[in-house]
């Protein structure tokens, strides 16, 4: 029996025990620094520059989701999906819209009698607006569209610092001036206002109120016990809805 021949397989059996364990830590920290690649923006409103300290060419909202391709110190160079009003680009147009088969019976609700074939073309020419709207009196103004099927305008945007009561009232606020600015535009039976938490905190979507809108109207004309009567309100996303 020679000795050195086990002493030698002993040694080989370490090498790859040791080997075997480099290699799945090797993989453990490139998994991590993948998932370490997209981050969340934290601040309320950060800047994108063309270069580290370079010229500014727009804004991150906090919760934008970036993917880091590069760095250069501290500065990190990235990739985002996204989208963007058509209407703001050189050269932009727009598609022709499908006719749709006309509807039986008359319309319901808000735009009775109305051409019900575009209301993707109507909603956008009203978003400026809707946008400045929301700007002005309500919190960071994220989106409007239209469910065409349920007749609904989902109105989205971000607040803070805010108690629950004040939420209330900007959604009821937002609810009735969105109904202004598109009843001549569309057919609406209800109105989906969504934002974060009141104090800041959440993703937009953690708080939704949605009312008919026969029961949409001016906070300081309609009761609010009246508006909440006839208010589906949800403080988790659609999770829990309060009665």
């Amino acid at each position: 029996m020679n000795p050195w021949s086990d002493a030698t397989r002993q040694w080989r059996t370490v090498a790859l025990v040791a080997l075997i364990a480099f290699s799945v830590g090797a993989a453990t920290a490139a998994t991590s620094v993948r998932r370490r690649l997209v981050y969340d923006v934290e601040r309320r409103v950060e800047s994108i520059r063309t270069e580290p300290n370079g010229d500014k060419v727009g804004t991150l909202l906090e919760g934008a989701e970036v993917r880091e391709l590069e760095r250069d110190g501290r500065w990190v160079r990235f990739r985002l999906e996204g989208w963007i009003w058509g209407p703001s680009l050189a050269g932009w147009t727009e598609e022709e819209e499908a006719e749709e088969e006309e509807q039986d019976g008359p319309a319901q609700g808000l735009g009775q009698g109305l051409d019900q074939r575009q209301p993707r073309a109507a909603l956008q020419q009203s978003v400026p607006d809707v946008r400045g709207m929301v700007e002005d009196r309500y919190g960071v103004f994220y989106s409007v569209s239209y469910d065409r099927d349920l007749k609904q305008v989902v109105l989205r945007f971000r607040v803070s610092g805010l108690s629950p009561e004040a939420l209330e009232v900007r959604q009821r606020g937002a609810q009735a001036e969105v109904v202004g600015l598109l009843a001549d535009e569309l057919e609406v039976a209800s109105v989906r206002v969504e934002t974060n938490r009141p104090d800041g905190s959440g993703p937009v979507g953690a708080q939704i109120a949605i009312t008919p809108v026969d029961h949409v109207g001016d906070p300081e004309e309609r009761p609010a016990a009246a508006w909440r009567a006839h208010t589906r309100r949800s403080s988790d996303g659609g999770e829990t809805w309060a009665e």
